[in-house]
């Protein structure tokens, strides 16, 4: 679960729901005037599906949900440590060895890299490969960004569509107030009731469509890092690069620590030892 959604969600449910209280805002208009709920959600689901082709639709709605809902956390170091065993293994053994690696390889991007590069694919074909691929899966996600930002969009207008309908039937019911001793504050109830599209118009925009366009703007900027990660990796270990050297470059993309942990240090250190022991093949 993505722990930051999960307080985003309890902060701004809770501060309305205070808010309201503090002020003795009459929340049950919310249940009772339902048909505000059913014309701004209703709506701006409507206007959006008209503005996407079907599957744009359904895919963005999935993937928007489930990227606010599931992090998906990089874990960079193992990654790396995996690509420097990797390199280690070619260096000393060629790359045909790594055939026997690809049953732990658990991204298909990577697999069929390192595939390409067994195959002896040149390195200018397998970053054609890897960056279409990115290009791709980025692609989808732009469009579900966009998808959420337009209902963000929709939502107030929407809210504040049905809001002018209520008023509309507010001024319809004034011939029959004026029979009745309290016109005023009949009028003022009918007014609260049509403030509630607003209200609700606003509040999916804020606290849901916009979030999760913002969310799913964040996660594209983490998979565009991962994957250029990946593509240099791969490209490294094609070109025979030493661990150590692909350590320190790779460390540069991701910004992590100069001084790896022990494990991951002592582990580059044996690498490289192996490497200068070994005899090369040829």
């Amino acid at each position: 679960m993505d722990i930051a959604s999960i307080i985003g969600l309890v902060l701004g449910f809770g501060s309305i729901i205070v808010a309201a209280e503090v002020s003795h805002a009459n929340m049950a208009l919310l249940y009772e005037k339902y048909e505000a709920f059913v014309l701004v959600f209703g709506g701006t689901l409507g206007a959006a599906f008209l503005s996407f082709p079907l599957d744009t639709c359904l895919y963005s709605l999935r993937e928007g949900f489930r990227i606010m809902l599931f992090d998906h956390k990089v874990e960079y170091d193992e990654l790396i440590s995996r690509f420097t065993r990797f390199a280690n293994i070619a260096r000393r053994d060629g790359l045909l060895v790594l055939e026997n690696q690809l049953a732990d390889v658990s991204d298909p991007s990577i697999r069929r890299a390192i595939e390409m590069m067994i195959d002896g694919q040149n390195a200018e074909v397998i970053r054609t490969v890897l960056e279409t691929e990115t290009d791709v899966a980025v692609a989808r996600m732009r469009d579900t960004e966009a998808f959420f930002n337009a209902l963000g969009g929709f939502s107030p207008t929407l809210g504040i569509l049905g809001t002018v309908l209520g008023l509309i039937a507010m001024l319809g019911k004034l011939g029959a107030l004026t029979d009745s001793g309290n016109i005023a504050g009949a009028i003022g109830g009918e007014t609260a009731a049509a403030f509630i599209a607003t209200f609700l118009g606003v509040f999916f925009a804020n606290l849901l469509w916009l979030p999760i366009g913002a969310k799913v703007k964040a996660r594209i900027a983490r998979v565009e890092l991962e994957r250029e990660v990946i593509t240099e990796a791969i490209l490294m270990l094609a070109a025979g690069n030493s661990p150590s050297i692909m350590r320190q470059k790779l460390q540069a993309y991701v910004a992590l620590p100069s001084n790896p942990g022990p494990t991951a240090r002592d582990e580059a250190d044996a690498a490289d030892a192996l490497t200068a022991a070994a005899p090369q093949t040829t």
